[in-house]
């Protein structure tokens, strides 16, 4: 597990200690301290927890004195956010107290607003507008509920905003406060926290789900504006830091948590992205992020080696799509828009960072996302804390790679260059432990100057639609056609991940998903693998299929989801973008066909007409000018377990043979040799032979009569013949120029 330092208290001196240059943020600053003096290693989070009491003094939670300087010089400065949230609590001071009620306490966020003036301006107007707005909240709770009980709202739901609205003004706004009015919130505090810990809502146990973490971090607020007011402020605070937010830490690293989840207990973050998808995934980050903010500055905790932090930096620079605008979308209610929702997490986590990834993370923040206004001013707050104009972004591009593979989720992003044009394809195999992931294992998206291919929660902007039916998947129409049912644990089997300048290759098992499902979902699928094979130089992603039903009645079905209607071309199928498009063929097996059914946006299922258990596919996605001939060229093999394709250039230079092998379980072709045949229209050959046997060599000839070129493999010698030794993937890759 992630080792937990704790840096001896006095916390506000270490903070405002007197530095050459320009302090760099209350973790750089706890970060070196840590290197002059004695830590205490905490290993074991069964072992009994050290209490190690918060600053004496409010503040404790986020406001450091060296943090405080910053925020102050922000204000004089008149930067554009100190602007935003001085012009919006002047234009809302007089507002109906009764618009800050809402189901889930939003609205009263809106509080720290005010609490935050308050302390950078020290003007006692602010801090009572803040008292008055969690006073009236409490006095008027959203309808149905009383104040203690408002919290329950959606399963405890409301809990994370409404209980660290009302810690944050209380631990802000202490001196300004009457002694008649900080009992009163103590007392609330108190109340709300003693209620989630005897109820232990939804999640409580669950690292993977964003209720834990806001649960966590409520409890932890609370804990910390109540310490030293209630007796039993130590045990909230002992329970969120030592309990939930150990595991958590644990969760986002990919390490074994203590409860299962569903049948694992495996964490599935690690990589910067959550199983539960993107949209609750940044909830649980901001929350996660939130919790430690609090920790450090409160105690001057800090979690050594903790590298999540700078994966969610990584992942959202390449989640964000060429020319930014949208991001990868994935799990319930995540419809691709880059807005708050997704900066703030991103902007926590650069807090928690080391200098390196700020850079990086600035860059981003600056060219990808907006600030935060007024649309949502229960953001504002963060936005003014955490986003430092005077930090300096680094442009990533020339030096960060082009890909990049979140192993929590198993998904893979990869782009062919960072230029707002760049061709841009994810694709995910799958784990899952959580009831907000979707279903769509293998799935995979397009997008060049636009979607060419996404899925139908982004193209009807409905992040509700989680089945198989709404994603680019091998389907196998499930037992009852109006129900197919979540998918809601298993972990697939990653059987190949490997990236480098010539091809990308993402292959993975999803059958151990399916059986693990309950009987009463009736699975319909007994096998189900996918393999994602990308040619850099040809932009074209090729996918192999292997699918099996236990009755043959449950048809397997090649399913894809155009951006707009695809136009069938002789059983190829087009769809048109913007200056681009995505060109489909069905290499294997012959005699499959398409319909597109347009009820269902633009999906295009390809299938055979016979009735087996069994199919096998392999398609060829090229994305091509507007217009242009994809340059598919027939192949033949003489060997019926070797299926492949061949691709052609514009510009004559290469053609590209990419094989795989179509054995049902994927398994290295059981003959000896076998030949390869096509039309030769480069002037060289690129090879890219998958499936193979890692262990043996293979001998290569080939020759050329007339057009025609026969490309000979063996696992003999045949004398005169080129060896190559497959690699730890099955791959044989080579190019030759035939003479």
């Amino acid at each position: 597990m992630t080792a937990r330092t704790v840096i001896p208290l006095a916390l506000a001196a270490l903070l405002a200690c007197a530095c050459d240059e320009k302090p760099r943020g209350p973790v750089d600053a706890a970060v070196e301290e840590v290197a002059e003096e004695p830590v205490e290693v905490v290993d074991e989070p069964e072992e009994e927890p050290d209490l190690v009491d918060p600053v004496p003094d409010h503040p404790r939670i986020w406001l450091t004195p060296l943090l405080m300087d910053e925020l102050e010089l922000r204000q004089e400065s008149s930067t554009p956010n100190a602007i935003t949230i001085r012009d919006w609590c002047a234009d809302h001071g007089e507002d109906d107290l009764a618009s800050y009620v809402d189901s889930r306490g939003l609205g009263v966020l809106g509080a720290i607003n005010y609490a935050l003036l308050y302390k950078i301006q020290s003007s006692p107007t602010y801090a009572q507008r803040a008292a008055q707005i969690v006073e009236y909240a409490l006095d008027n709770p959203y309808e149905g509920h009383t104040a203690d009980t408002w919290i329950e709202f959606d399963d405890f739901h409301a809990a994370r905003n409404l209980v660290p609205a009302v810690a944050i003004v209380l631990d802000w706004c202490w001196e300004a406060l009457s002694e008649s009015r900080r009992t009163r919130l103590v007392e609330q505090l108190d109340s709300w926290a003693a209620r989630m810990m005897a109820a232990e809502p939804p999640g409580w146990q669950d690292p993977s789900s964003h209720d834990f973490y806001g649960h966590m971090w409520a409890l932890l607020a609370a804990g910390y504006a109540i310490w030293g007011h209630s007796p039993d402020a130590e045990t909230y605070i002992a329970h969120a830091r030592d309990v939930m937010l150990a595991e958590g830490v644990k969760y986002a690293s990919g390490e074994e948590v203590a409860w299962p989840v569903w049948d694992s207990s495996t964490g599935r973050a690690n990589g910067g992205m959550w199983n539960e998808g993107t949209l609750h995934g940044n909830a649980s980050s901001e929350h996660l992020f939130s919790a430690m903010l609090a920790e450090l500055s409160a105690e001057g905790i800090v979690h050594e080696g903790f590298d999540f932090t700078a994966e969610v930096v990584g992942f959202n620079i390449h989640a964000t799509c060429p020319g930014g605008g949208c991001t990868h979308a994935e799990g319930d209610g995540a419809l691709g828009a880059i807005g708050p929702a997704v900066r703030i997490p991103v902007l926590m986590a650069m807090a928690l960072s080391d200098a390196s990834t700020r850079g990086r993370g600035q860059y981003w923040v600056d060219e990808a996302t907006t600030a935060t206004t007024t649309a949502t001013p229960y953001r504002l707050f963060s936005e003014f804390i955490w986003y430092d104009e005077d930090q300096v972004g680094v442009d990533y591009r020339p030096a960060i790679g082009n890909s990049l593979y979140a192993a929590g989720t198993q998904t893979l992003l990869w782009r062919d260059g960072w230029g707002d044009d760049a061709l841009w394809i994810t694709m995910r195999i799958g784990l899952l432990g959580t009831d907000a992931a979707h279903n769509g294992l293998g799935h995979f998206t397009v997008y060049k100057n636009g979607w060419l291919v996404a899925d139908r929660g982004v193209e009807d902007a409905d992040g509700s639609l989680y089945e198989d039916l709404h994603h680019n998947v091998l389907y196998v129409p499930p037992a009852d056609p109006g129900d197919e049912g979540r998918l809601y644990w298993g972990a697939s089997t990653i059987e190949h991940l490997t990236a480098n300048m010539a091809y990308v290759y993402l292959a993975g098992d999803m059958t151990d998903v399916y059986s693990a499902q309950p009987s009463s979902r009736a699975n319909t699928v007994s096998h189900k693998e996918r393999e994602l094979f990308l040619v850099s130089s040809a932009k074209t992603l090729l996918v192999m299929d292997r699918g099996a039903s236990f009755d043959a009645a449950h048809d397997k079905i090649f399913q894809l989801h155009f951006a707009s209607d695809p136009v069938d071309e002789s059983g190829d199928y087009r769809a048109s973008g913007t200056g681009a498009d995505l060109v489909v063929h069905t290499a294997h097996p012959a005699g499959a066909s398409g319909t597109v059914d347009t009820a269902e946006g633009h999906r295009l299922r390809i299938t055979t007409t016979d009735s087996t258990t069994a199919k096998s596919f392999l398609h060829v996605l090229r994305v091509v000018d507007a217009g242009a001939d994809p340059l598919f060229i027939p192949l033949s093999s003489t060997e019926a377990e070797v299926v492949g394709a061949a691709l052609g250039s514009s510009d004559g230079s290469a053609d590209t043979v990419v094989t795989f092998s179509d054995d049902p379980e994927g398994d290295p072709p059981a003959a000896g040799s076998w030949t390869l045949s096509f039309d030769l229209t480069g002037t060289l050959v690129r090879c890219f032979f998958l499936d193979l046997d890692p262990a043996t060599t293979y001998y290569v000839v080939h020759a050329l009569t007339g057009s025609t070129l026969d490309i000979m493999v063996s696992t003999t010698d045949p004398g005169s013949a080129a060896s190559h030794a497959a690699n730890e993937h099955g791959i044989i890759s080579f190019e030759f120029t035939p003479e």
